[in-house]
């Protein structure tokens, strides 16, 4: 399952800042909190561009099997995330993109189980997504995007091989979920999908 780029790496600060999150959140103020966040994430954002750091590759690494800091050079990541895109084309049963998590539980649903023998079970899932999240990302990234847009330009741009493997999979979803579910089913869903770059 895969998480536009911005979104997932947003997350990130805020999932490793979480302790800080909630103080900001305690006093109950959604404004206040929010802007605590925007702030986490625009600093960290920040220090990342600041100290130069090679693109971020978290797919491309976790769909090669490479380990943290395996992929040393920044001039392998192109032949790196070549393979996460295959690998996601060739290998993965049933690939899924958060912002259309819906469908993919149906999709996931029609190719594992038959003639609707665990409809129950797998439409418990969509029915039990919820944000537990205090302060949503999307809110964090919308305010960002907003105060700070060369900021989120120049971070999007670090984002590079994480946009080629999240257009991959993507595409790869579309495909599945025409094959499993079939054009009309699909078409809602691409109408649904957010954080085009």
């Amino acid at each position: 399952m895969l998480r536009a780029p911005p979104a997932t790496s947003a997350s990130a600060v805020l999932y490793t800042s979480r302790d800080k999150v909630a103080k900001l959140t305690k006093a109950g103020d959604l404004e206040a909190a929010t802007a605590g966040a925007v702030e986490l994430v625009r600093a960290a954002w920040q220090r990342g561009l600041d100290a130069g750091a090679a693109p971020r590759h978290d797919f491309v690494r976790r769909l090669t099997g490479m380990s943290k800091g395996a992929i040393r050079a920044p001039d392998e990541l192109p032949a790196y995330a070549a393979l996460a895109v295959r690998t996601l084309e060739e290998r993965i049963a049933v690939v899924g993109v958060v912002e259309r998590y819906g469908t993919f539980i149906d999709v996931l649903k029609h190719t594992l189980s038959s003639a609707g023998a665990h409809d129950a079970f797998f439409d418990s899932f969509k029915a039990s997504v919820k944000n537990k999240a205090s302060v949503s990302t999307s809110r964090v990234l919308a305010a960002l995007a907003a105060d700070h847009p060369q900021l989120c330009a120049a971070h999007n741009a670090s984002l590079s091989y994480e946009w080629d493997v999240y257009r991959a999979a993507v595409r790869v979803a579309d495909r599945q979920c025409v094959a499993a579910l079939g054009a009309a089913a699909c078409r809602e869903s691409r109408r649904r999908l957010a954080y085009e770059r």
